[in-house]
């Protein structure tokens, strides 16, 4: 304690360490008095006709800060001290508070993702948008990183400094992995990564056509369809009027040929279009077989 200490102004209040292994006792005229593990940064000046009445630490233990309010306003008198001056310039204006001994205003609070990013599909030439949020304090800054080999590495994105980032998409950009990391002077948190797919749903161009062929002879069955990336097919064959359908032996891209028998008249047909974006399945078409 103080001993027998002559003080110029009785104390207000006590402000322990976040350790419990020290104190401060600051005085109405802005007198600071630190004991055990509590370092002195300094002392403020009587803050004119109001007494100091609160004092925060800065997350590091560098520094701190005194409050005084102003009676009848909602004013707020700030003295910083060591680290403090950089964090409430960072914090804004700190005649903004409103309300006395409201030092948890000016204490940096980690950020913390409120927000993650999530992953989208459009086609190409689209606009793509991720969004992102965190909480901390003071409000932490943001940079959008992108990784184009499946998460291994990111690297910082140009200008892509806001919680919303939109760009045009092109095709090559598909796969890429979006993620925002946020940053302030008490750390760093990290969204989680949003993947991009650019790209549109199949769409069938050519369907194909019914077939009348002999005994013996080759049936061919033609379909296509446009997409991006390009999709790939499937035939599918139902010998059961639809009911269930099966994949097709001897298809060849967008070409489905085979020796037609007379025990294949009846067959339905139909191509499936798949890519990641959707599939397209053609009309069903039939197989007739003539002669024996």
């Amino acid at each position: 304690s103080l001993g027998g200490m002559r003080l110029n102004a009785p104390i207000r209040f006590v402000s322990g360490t976040p350790d419990g292994d020290g104190y401060r006792m600051v005085g109405a005229d802005g007198g600071v008095f630190n004991f055990g593990d509590a370092q002195f940064y300094g002392s403020a000046s009587a803050p004119g006709s109001q007494g100091w009445e609160a004092l925060s630490a800065t997350p590091d233990g560098g520094g701190y800060w005194l409050f005084a309010g102003t009676p009848g306003t909602s004013g707020v008198s700030v003295a910083a001290f060591g680290d403090g001056t950089a964090l409430i310039a960072a914090g804004g204006d700190a005649s903004s508070a409103s309300l006395v001994g409201a030092a948890t205003l000016f204490t940096s609070v980690a950020p913390v993702v409120t927000v993650n990013p999530v992953s989208v599909r459009v086609a190409p030439g689209a606009t793509a948008t991720f969004t992102a949020a965190a909480s901390g304090f003071p409000t932490p800054g943001v940079q959008w990183q992108v990784s184009i080999d499946n998460g291994m590495t990111f690297s910082n994105i140009a200008n892509a400094n806001s919680t919303t980032f939109s760009f045009p998409t092109v095709q090559n950009y598909s796969g890429g992995q979006y993620r925002a990391v946020f940053t302030n002077g008490a750390g760093t948190a990290t969204t989680t990564a949003a993947t991009l797919a650019v790209g549109d749903a199949p769409v069938v161009t050519t369907e194909p056509t019914n077939q009348t062929v002999p005994n013996g002879g080759t049936a061919t069955f033609t379909a296509a369809a446009a997409g991006t990336p390009d999709p790939t097919v499937l035939w599918q064959v139902s010998t059961d009027g639809g009911v269930t359908w099966f994949a097709a032996v001897n298809q060849s891209n967008d070409t489905l040929s085979f020796t037609a028998t007379s025990g294949l008249t009846g067959n339905e047909y139909r191509a499936l279009f798949t890519n990641p974006s959707g599939t397209a399945t053609t009309r069903v078409v039939t197989l007739t077989v003539t002669g024996t």
